[in-house]
């Protein structure tokens, strides 16, 4: 028996014992953990070593564990969508994995024992043997990484949406479920499933069933696998990029430190779509790209496999589509910078577009091509005219660090490199029409409406990283070559470059490498136990934040989730959120609360006094300091709202909207009311005109650092409103330094660098909600002026002078979205109409 075909028996014999001792019912013993992990090992990890010959015909190095174990994600993939595509149920899926599974390791076991004969055991040679002990090594540190990182999910990650998803394949023996939300009283058309949710949640739904464990742990188990497979991933597209070992080393420290945060975030995250679709890009274009040189039969083979991967890639994740097409116009257009001839790289281009183009048809169908206003609302854009946007550099640095941002400033750059060698003129031919797209105002502005956040995903394709190690190489190729001030100028270039990018990088890392994730409190764990005893496919109303969290934990419906994640075709989502404030709101009417639970059939209401991590955001309607009042105005509305739990931390309340309401309780004073003072008039713009902001007043006028302040505003609203997208108001207050002068390009951060030296701060603002989240300007009353105020605290270091209060009025989004001049420039996005001023002194006995 060879030794590859001992090392494939050996697997095959860890598959099967894996998978057929919980099939068999004998891992009851173990912890939940436990068995998830051999589910895991078994169904996916194994596969893969079986794949790994075949891998070897087409990458070598890193390559091989990661296309081996996209090659068994793919078959993953391929099963589970033949099977969603005959309507089977999942039950009939998971069963005959498992048989499938078992009858493969039993056959690989078999035909190894059968040719134990055939040759003499083969030794690896030493090289071979230090580059497996290499690999095992730095998958077991990323694994180590992936179990540091685990602990509980956040409302911001899209966790409890794909493990809500899982749950709800499990309970409804169903291949594609429906979301979670409810549907208003008379809607007979039931919300299309979501298309988003690819062919690996099958997979996750067989593990956890198998198991007999909780969704909630199996999703937090994934990183342990996929992680390892997400940097191997990078690691191998790299390598077929920058053929040079110390670029390669470099750009994937970078990305250590950058993709996805840092190391930490991005094992987290490893296993949600964005970072499956990436990974699965880069192994694509790695088995293209590394066959440059190959005869003419190898590479056909090549253009194959890499077509199959992509088929199965966006059967996963529908942004792999995306990314595939745009590596496709790259190989068509810059075929002689990759090093490839123009025929072959068209005819691969366009296997590799129709392959996910008929993968695409077949998980997206014909659906209806309607957005999910709320889901889809404008976030983290850059604008730079009126109409024209393009990428926000504050959404790359959000979502990828500062080391991304980084590369996209050295990017140019690469021109200084092209002589150099091909490596860098397939960097840049790889980030040319990302770059376009994201970045050239009409071809961003024409997709943007259709392909939503994944336009700008196409960033992902961009192989920045490879730019900065191109450039820092280059620049200290010249730096060891040039003369004295050569050589001072290339370190102070690089060092500032480091400063600028790499170091908050680095602090974010070490940051997390010290912060363990917290476990979930108790009282959330005694909220999600009481939830999952109330009767199954019951609707509940709750916070979006709340509903988010217990929709992972129990087959309910709920009328609302935090951001709308359920469906991106909900054509209610603004419907459910007005229904949620009508409810939770302790300053609106028993008859709207009545009214929005008959709406929705709500069965139960469930009031949560601990906010969510992420909560209260974008459009959750609720802040958890009202839950004393809520609490007490839904029990004083009588019989439609009976109590039948009741904690200091949360309360679950038995609707019967059929019943009348009684006289409910006097609600709270609205934030926003009727009142005849006069302010200091000031006229700010509202979109859409839905009211008119008349005055503003800061009182008291004359304070010191670190007291209080009431902000008065006065609105007026003389026609009705629907219900909306929320308001964000902004009130600057600038320091009387800031006015006058001329304004020149980078003002801002020579203001932020002075305020840094100097300890103090010239400039702050207090941000809130008109109506406070809860009283929003459809219930405001008409034809009588009307006023809010908002406590606000002077921060200590503000420096003493006179302050000009500017306020602004704004749509809330996700992200702000800028122009271009608002990030250069003083006057920016938050800067507004001067309605007032306020006199800061120094406390008596401080300095000024």
């Amino acid at each position: 028996m060879t030794g590859e075909r001992r090392v494939r028996a050996l697997a095959a014999l860890a598959g099967l014992a894996a998978v057929g001792i919980p099939a068999a019912g004998f891992a009851g013993a173990l912890s939940p953990e436990a068995r998830v992990a051999l589910l895991v090992f078994g169904g996916w990890v194994v596969p893969a070593i079986l794949c790994a010959p075949l891998a070897r015909r087409f990458v070598t190095g890193a390559g091989v564990p990661a296309l081996a174990f996209f090659l068994a994600l793919s078959l993953h993939a391929a099963w589970s969508e033949a099977f969603r595509l005959l309507g089977a149920r999942f039950s009939v899926y998971a069963d005959a994995l498992t048989w499938f599974l078992l009858l493969a390791y039993g056959t690989v076991i078999f035909s190894a024992w059968a040719r134990r004969r055939d040759g003499p055991t083969l030794r690896a040679s030493h090289p071979r043997f230090a580059r497996g002990v290499l690999l095992v090594g730095t998958v077991a540190a990323l694994v180590a990484i992936a179990a540091w990182s685990r602990g509980d999910f956040s409302v911001e990650e899209d966790a409890y949406d794909h493990v809500g998803y899982v749950r709800r394949v499990i309970d409804h023996d169903t291949m594609q479920p429906g979301g979670p939300l409810a549907l208003p009283v008379g809607v007979d058309l039931p919300l299309p499933p979501d298309p988003r949710k690819g062919a690996l949640h099958a997979t996750v739904a067989w593990i956890a069933s198998l198991s007999g464990a909780n969704p909630v742990v199996v999703w937090s188990m994934l990183p342990l696998v996929l992680y390892p497979a997400v940097v191997l991933a990078f690691v191998a597209f790299s390598r077929a990029l920058l053929p040079r070992r110390e670029t390669l080393l470099v750009c994937v420290a970078l990305f250590m430190l950058s993709y996805g945060g840092t190391a930490f975030q991005l094992a987290a995250a490893s296993a949600y779509g964005q970072s499956l679709a990436a990974a699965w890009f880069w192994v694509v274009a790695s088995l293209v790209l590394c066959g440059r040189d190959e005869p003419a039969p190898l590479r056909r083979r090549r253009a194959l496999a890499a077509a199959a991967l992509s088929f199965c890639g966006v059967l996963v994740h529908v942004g792999v589509a995306f990314h595939t097409a745009v590596f496709a116009a790259s190989l068509a257009l810059f075929a002689r910078w990759m090093g490839l001839g123009y025929r072959r790289a068209t005819r691969d281009a366009a296997i590799l577009t129709a392959a996910a183009g008929v993968a695409a048809v077949v998980r997206v169908g014909l659906s209806n091509p309607g957005a999910n206003i709320v889901h889809s609302h404008v976030q983290g854009v850059l604008f730079v005219g009126d109409r024209l946007f393009v990428a926000s550099p504050f959404e790359i640095l959000r979502q990828f660090g500062m080391v991304f941002l980084g590369g996209l400033v050295l990017l140019p750059l690469l021109a200084v490199a092209l002589r150099r060698g091909c490596d860098a003129r397939a960097v840049l031919a790889l980030a040319i029409v990302p770059v376009c797209i994201a970045f050239v105002p009409p071809l961003a502005t024409a997709l943007f409406a259709k392909g939503s956040y994944m336009v700008f995903r196409a960033l992902l394709n961009a192989p920045v990283l490879a730019a900065s190690a191109i450039v820092v190489a280059a620049v200290a190729a010249v730096a060891r070559g040039g003369r004295w001030w050569v050589r001072i100028a290339a370190t102070a270039a690089l060092a500032a470059w480091a400063l600028a990018f790499v170091r908050p990088a680095l602090d974010a890392t070490r940051a997390d490498a010290w912060h363990r994730p917290p476990g979930m409190d108790e009282a959330t764990q005694a909220l999600i136990r009481s939830a999952e005893t109330l009767p199954a496919n019951s609707t509940v109303l709750s916070d979006p934040a709340t509903a988010y969290l217990l929709n992972a934990y129990g087959s309910h419906r709920f009328v609302a989730l935090y951001e709308q994640h359920a469906n991106p075709r909900d054509r209610f989502a603004l419907d459910r959120l007005e229904a949620v404030r009508d409810v939770l709101s302790p300053c609106g009417d028993a008859v709207r609360a009545v009214e929005g639970c008959r709406r929705y059939a709500v069965d139960y209401v469930i009031l949560n006094r601990r906010p969510l991590t992420g909560g209260p955001g974008f459009m959750t309607g609720w802040d958890a300091a009202l839950y004393d009042a809520t609490r007490d105005r839904l029990s004083g509305i009588g019989l439609p709202f009976r109590p039948i739990e009741t904690t200091p931390d949360f309360s679950i309340f038995r609707v019967d909207a059929g019943m009348a309401a009684a006289l409910a309780p006097d609600p709270l004073p609205a934030p926003v009311a009727v009142d005849s003072q006069a302010l200091p008039p000031c006229a700010v713009a509202v979109p859409d005109r839905v009211f008119d902001v008349a005055g503003l007043s800061v009182t008291p006028s004359l304070v010191a650092p670190g007291d209080s302040v009431t902000i008065t505003i006065g609105y007026r609203r003389d026609q009705p409103a629907p219900f909306g997208l929320p308001f964000l108001a902004h009130v600057r207050f600038d320091h009387e330094s800031l006015a006058g002068g001329r304004a020149y390009p980078g003002e801002k951060y020579l203001r932020r660098f002075a305020d840094r030296r100097r300890g103090v701060v010239t400039r702050y603002r207090a941000d809130f909600r008109p109506g406070a989240g809860v009283y929003e300007p459809d219930l405001w009353p008409m034809g009588a002026p009307l006023r809010e105020r908002v406590g606000f605290v002077i921060p200590r270091n503000a420096l003493p002078g006179s302050y000009r209060v500017e306020l602004r009025v704004i749509r809330d989004s996700l992200l702000p979205n800028f122009h271009a001049r608002d990030l250069m420039f003083n006057r920016d996005h938050y800067s507004g109409t001067a309605c007032g001023s306020l006199e800061v002194r120094a406390r008596v006995g401080e300095s000024p």
